[in-house]
């Protein structure tokens, strides 16, 4: 037989733990987005300075860990969303054997 075979309880398996990753990866993009470094307290310029940095390293637009998650994010939704069909295809098709098989039956 040519082509490829899906192992479905595999997929479900893989489905949900892309799920689970994607609700620990949410987690994190919650916590980078609280990130304040309360510790500095000086109010100096170099230290007001330096808790900017901080802050943009955590939620800044380029290269931040809040983009990284977001990003993260987007990738497994990507991905399970492409599993989810390849079930739902192998569903449709194993159902249309099944039909095929059960008129083949009848007619024999």
């Amino acid at each position: 037989m040519t082509g490829f075979r899906v192992d479905p309880d595999a997929l479900r398996e893989a489905v949900a733990d892309l799920k689970k990753a994607r609700m620990r990866i949410t987690g994190v993009l919650r916590k980078a987005r609280d990130i304040k470094p309360a510790e500095l307290t000086a109010g100096d310029q170099a230290t007001q300075a330096f808790k900017d940095e901080i802050q943009k390293r955590a939620t800044g637009d380029v290269g931040s860990l809040e983009v990284f998650t977001k990003e993260l994010v987007k990738k497994l939704d990507a991905k399970i969303e492409s599993y989810e069909e390849t079930l739902r295809e192998y569903g449709a098709l194993d159902e249309a054997a099944s039909v095929d098989q059960t008129r083949a039956n009848q007619q024999a």
